[in-house]
């Protein structure tokens, strides 16, 4: 069962105004890969995170074709990580959309000005720590 800790929750929630942005790999279904940091990375709720994506690249269309996809997160003055593993859900309008937009860190909603952005919530299936130890899992 996936139930993000408490210090998990902040963390991440804190990680861009900390200078620890989350880094968000993808796949398609050939394989083909990319890679991203994701300063509005947060957590959603105990066993998702949600991220507000402004760009229009592969990471999109793999997570359209419900590729999986893995996000890290990494504290380094505090000695603190872990990976994140499952599927992503766009949302491109709808309460879902707003709800996610009003939870994301100011600072990267103004990298957003018209509000054209993308909301991201990612269902987690695994959680490892830095070295692949798993942690919690749904399976």
């Amino acid at each position: 069962m996936i139930n993000l800790t408490e210090e998990m929750c902040a963390l991440i929630d804190h990680s861009i105004e900390d200078g620890n942005p989350c880094i968000l790999a993808t796949s398609s279904c050939t394989g083909e890969l990319t890679i991203g940091y994701r300063g509005s990375m947060i957590t959603w709720d105990s066993n998702s995170l949600a991220y507000w994506e402004r760009g229009t690249g592969k990471s999109l269309s793999h997570i359209e074709n419900g590729n999986s996809l893995a996000v890290i997160f990494r504290n380094p003055k505090l000695k603190k990580g872990w990976k994140f593993f499952g599927t992503g859900t766009l949302y491109r309008d709808g309460p879902i959309r707003d709800a996610v937009m009003h939870k994301i860190p100011q600072p990267e909603i103004d990298r957003d000005p018209n509000r054209t952005g993308i909301a991201v919530i990612i269902r987690l299936d695994r959680v490892e720590d830095l070295i692949g130890t798993l942690l919690m899992s749904d399976k």
